[in-house]
């Protein structure tokens, strides 16, 4: 479930650590991995663990639909940025927002918030938007929507574990406290990025499964107990973290439903009631 959070991170703490080691490119990556040779330490892995998913309330389970809720980074077309851009479902009148990314996954992001009507337009029934506003240069889009769907929400953890492979004591707190403060100083970045990120929502046909997180917290670090044929020098650490989120699943519905503005009583012919207010 985490897989794409995992290189996320990597991705992370290789920009925080870049200078601080060589090579840090080889020197950060996705586990598991064999013990590493002294000559290429220090090293870091990250591997997902155990997914554990927690009783849901008994409204959670649903079988009508409803309003849900839709994210998506749409990547910014270069050589045409305005568009128009196709959003996985129908979305519902006014209820798109969007924000448009610079330099995304860079020390260097920044996001601006684009308006309705005045930054971007909406085409409902081809479920489509255009930006209006000049967005050159930038990475992508991230927006956010309401469309009419059948939703299942359940709750998760899964723990993932960093694993630290040193080779001498010397700067030890160093290589061991430096990945934990670019995890924990970047968290919103993180749980950002993973939330919007594409390969997080699995469609087919007008099923849906996207996992969100919610937090990124470290609840255990220790030291590897070493062997009779460990050297001295061989310092291994794992460090595990626990990840909560929620993952939904559903059903896209299409054709969407409106507000009722007009009844008729069964079997009876001639103009309805109308429900639409008179403002005058």
């Amino acid at each position: 479930m985490i897989q794409e959070l995992i290189q996320i991170i990597i991705n992370h703490l290789k920009v925080g650590l870049a200078g601080e080691v060589s090579s840090v490119n080889s020197a950060i990556r996705p586990g598991p991995i064999t013990d590493p040779t002294q000559s290429s330490r220090p090293k870091w892995s990250l591997e997902a663990e155990e997914y554990t998913v927690l009783a849901s309330p008994p409204d959670d389970t649903t079988a009508q639909p409803r309003p849900v809720e839709g994210r998506q980074r749409i990547a910014v077309n270069g050589g045409n940025p305005a568009g128009p851009y196709p959003l996985s479902s129908p979305p519902l009148a006014d209820s798109l927002e969007m924000k448009v990314v610079f330099d995304e996954g860079l020390l260097t992001e920044r996001s601006e918030s684009l308006l309705p009507g005045i930054d971007f337009s909406v085409d409902l029934p081809n479920a489509e938007f255009t930006v209006l506003k000049d967005i050159t240069g930038a990475d992508a889009l991230r927006v956010r929507y309401s469309f009419v769907g059948i939703l299942n929400v359940q709750e998760f953890e899964q723990r993932f574990t960093l694993k630290t492979f040193l080779d001498t004591w010397t700067n030890s707190d160093r290589y061991l406290s430096l990945p934990h403060a670019i995890i924990a100083s970047r968290h919103a970045k993180i749980v950002e990025q993973f939330n919007f990120l594409s390969p997080t929502v699995i469609t087919a046909n007008s099923y849906l499964a996207q996992p969100l997180i919610s937090r990124i917290r470290l609840i255990r670090q220790e030291q590897v107990p070493r062997t009779s044929r460990q050297r001295l020098v061989e310092i291994n650490w794992t460090s595990d973290y626990l990840v909560k989120g929620q993952v939904r699943l559903g059903q896209t519905i299409a054709g969407g439903y409106g507000i009722i503005t007009n009844i008729r009583t069964p079997g009876q012919t001639g103009p309805g009631i109308d429900l639409r207010p008179d403002l005058g």
